[in-house]
């Protein structure tokens, strides 16, 4: 055993022990096949063959179908083998293709956070009994209450990553990332390379980007976090254990409704009126997967506080996705019955045709040269995967002047606000690649990157639209 293994084995157990599980229960490691699972796993394998672990052992493999079919059957691969060779049951857990991206779609969510959401719901549907240990690590912790932080997070959210959210278990919080790849090293144990995390679309990866330079002018950074997170979850307690308990609260599920009493609700600090809008949505009102803003609940939560001066002026707030009405002392909030619909799609790309929308189907093909009719992107210079979706605000491509807001562009193309979110953008881990509205009767358009030197050796990603009309 070397020095780094005599210091997390026992550490490991003792937050094992912590968490007080049944001795029939069995765990599950949420095994991505990373270096931080795989570290993870390895030490529950030298805990159970030197007899120190009582608990079963297996391993949950999600596969999100996010990057190509190559790397994922490699990494299937290895994993299995890993598992087969330690004595370790493996369930292979598939989404399957388009389901990440229509459900962030659908959601208004990223792809990231979709893929988090649909991840932990197919962890707790593929377990019974069993506790569901992640590898979340302290550096992990770090970069999520910088970037809740960043996003405006309260108390709650920079409380950061709980260990323990039954099933779901964290006993590696405490330690980083450099302790557990140089418990890999030392073991010599093998792990997969996700090559998502070299690109810097998803906000975790940009922030890994900024670290070294947060390092350089906070050399304490990491300690000043850990000092914060401590205060945090101590106010957290603090808040829990001075609730005012709202006794004239009625929930209606069915209708998506809560009505509460408004003298009650005013007693609670402005925190905590806050916490328990957030509370009522997350149990009653919000659909799956739907985050309340912030900005929404303001109007009301200024109200309340302005009580004299504004109580009689404003019974009626329009809330994200709801309303929320004031009748003397009774506060009616509902979910809004008739919602407008969301248009648009976000489908990844494949090579021949896609319907995206309304008889319009993206083609894609590889070829060493293109034709007047098509849009060509250089392969070596995109970083995949692909995906093809609608406009989004803020959206930017790069030309050669610098960038253009996609905005500005269709608007310069004469594209009626109304049937721009038909217009189909090509985006890989670096941004968007193209834009193409040609066969819409407006023009195309290629990042910056793709109009440059042309070699003979080059491959190419052809895309084309092609509509299909119904016949009435």
């Amino acid at each position: 055993m070397n020095s780094i293994e005599r210091m997390l084995i026992p550490q490991l157990l003792n937050r094992v022990s912590a968490y007080g599980l049944a001795r029939d229960q069995a765990i599950a490691v949420a095994y991505s096949g990373g270096p931080d699972s795989t570290a993870l796993l390895e030490l529950l394998v030298r805990c159970r063959d030197r007899g120190l672990l009582a608990h079963g052992l297996s391993a949950l493999y999600v596969n999100h179908r996010l990057r190509s079919s190559h790397e994922l059957d490699a990494e299937v691969e290895q994993i299995s083998e890993y598992c087969t060779v330690r004595n370790v049951p493996l369930t292979v857990i598939d989404l399957g293709d388009q389901t990440v991206y229509k459900y962030a779609w659908d959601h208004d969510q990223s792809i990231e956070e979709a893929a988090r959401f649909l991840r932990y719901q197919a962890l707790r549907e593929y377990t019974s009994n069993e506790a569901v240990f992640t590898a979340h690590t302290r550096d992990d912790q770090s970069e999520t209450l910088i970037m809740r932080f960043f996003s405006g997070s309260g108390i709650t959210g920079l409380t950061g990553i709980p260990e323990t959210r039954p099933p779901f278990y964290r006993p590696l919080l405490e330690h980083s990332k450099e302790q557990l790849m140089k418990f890999l090293e030392q073991t010599g144990t093998g792990f997969c390379e996700d090559s998502t995390n070299r690109g810097v679309v998803y906000r975790r990866n940009q922030l890994r980007d900024l670290l070294p330079e947060i390092q350089r002018v906070f050399p304490g950074y990491q300690r000043a976090l850990d000092a914060l997170l401590c205060k945090m979850q101590w106010v957290r307690e603090s808040l829990d254990a001075s609730d005012v308990p709202l006794t004239q609260t009625y929930i209606d599920l069915e209708r998506e409704t809560v009505i509460f009493s408004l003298e009650e609700f005013t007693r609670l600090s402005p925190y905590q009126r806050m916490e328990q809008l957030f509370s009522w949505w997350n149990s009653c009102l919000g659909r799956e997967g739907e985050s309340l803003p912030f900005d929404s609940l303001r109007p009301f939560l200024d109200w309340c506080t302005r009580q004299n001066e504004l109580r009689r002026r404003i019974p009626v707030f329009d809330l994200y996705q709801s309303s929320l009405e004031v009748k003397g002392d009774r506060v009616f909030w509902r979910r809004a019955v008739a919602q407008k619909e969301k248009k648009g799609y976000l489908k990844a790309v494949t090579a021949g045709s896609t319907l995206l929308c309304d008889g319009i189907y993206l083609c894609v093909r590889e070829s060493d040269q293109f034709t007047p009719d098509t849009i060509a992107l250089v392969k070596e210079r995109l970083q995949l995967p692909l995906v093809v979706r609608s406009p989004k605000d803020g959206d930017v491509i790069s030309s050669t002047g610098g960038t253009k807001r996609l905005s500005k562009l269709l608007s310069d193309w004469k594209v009626p606000r109304q049937m721009r979110w038909m217009i189909p953008v090509i985006e890989d881990r670096s941004g968007i690649q193209a834009v193409l509205g040609s066969a819409l009767g407006y023009h195309d358009r290629a990042a910056a990157e793709h109009t440059r030197t042309i070699r003979d050796d080059q491959r190419y990603l052809l895309f084309s639209l092609e509509i299909i009309g119904s016949e009435n």
